[in-house]
């Protein structure tokens, strides 16, 4: 009969990317749950993590007894660890696994921290950021200030169209209502609820908010360079002398015929 040949032990990847050869016996210290840790990134040798613990041991943030009841190792086996001396010396050592994923995870979560904002720098960085939102408010405002238009020229957007551009600029600038209502021409906020809250292309033409608004979003556009939209054309051509400032409720008169 054929005499058969025994399987080969398998082998440990050391450190420093040496295999341990299969014949050498396991130390006592050899710890087979750590082989899931060596799936982990290796980034120190076993000088590097010994001198890692003594420096971290050193701060006196945590005492040798809670460092290894953290790290799930034994104080025997941390004093073989400690003992040895080179870069591969100790790596079948569970200490070392251990305390190389302890090190890793510490490293990552002061990555963390130094990139996150404690509350005093996020309301900073808050503060700056609303600061230049409104030093850009305020050079738009002047800028649109600056702009020269007839207060009396005829008005080519219906009362939906104001309000529409109207809340948009204040969303699209982050500008309150009170104000926008000041810019404007310091419009009285009661007469900008009611007209802000109609509905209709005629809804609001009598309030005093469509007329300052109208006027206001008008040098906006001229400011900005925009075009006129195809349905502002139209209404120039339609009504040259632009849309009555008269509240249409939508009543009508109807007078009946004789019989």
């Amino acid at each position: 009969m054929a005499q058969q040949t025994p399987a080969p032990l398998p082998t440990t990847q050391h450190p420093s990317g040496n295999k341990r050869k299969a014949d050498e016996v396991p130390s006592e210290d050899y710890d087979e749950e750590s082989e899931g840790d060596k799936d982990m990134e290796v980034k120190w040798n076993c000088d590097q993590i010994r001198k890692m613990i003594k420096m971290f041991l050193a701060t006196k943030e945590m005492t040798q007894t809670a460092f290894l009841k953290l790290v799930g190792c034994n104080s025997n086996s941390y004093g073989r660890f400690m003992k040895l001396k080179g870069g591969d010396s100790g790596s079948q050592n569970g200490v070392y696994w251990a305390a190389h994923k302890f090190f890793l995870n510490r490293e990552a979560e002061m990555k963390r921290k130094s990139t996150a904002k404690t509350p005093a720098q996020k309301k900073r960085k808050a503060d700056e950021s609303a600061a230049a939102k409104k030093g850009q408010s305020e050079e738009l405002f002047a800028a649109v200030e600056r702009i020269n238009l007839d207060e009396s020229a005829p008005i080519h957007d219906d009362c939906d169209d104001v309000r529409k551009k109207s809340l948009e600029f204040m969303a699209t600038h982050d500008i309150s209502t009170a104000e926008f209502l000041r810019r404007i021409g310091n419009v009285n906020s009661k007469s900008w609820r009611d007209f802000v809250v109609m509905k209709g292309e005629r809804k609001g033409a009598s309030n005093s908010s469509y007329v300052k608004a109208y006027h206001f979003l008008e040098k906006l556009r001229i400011h900005k360079g925009e075009e006129k939209s195809a349905k502002r054309m139209r209404a120039e051509k339609e009504k040259p002398e632009g849309f009555p400032l008269k509240h249409d409720n939508g009543m009508r008169w109807v007078i009946a015929g004789d019989k």
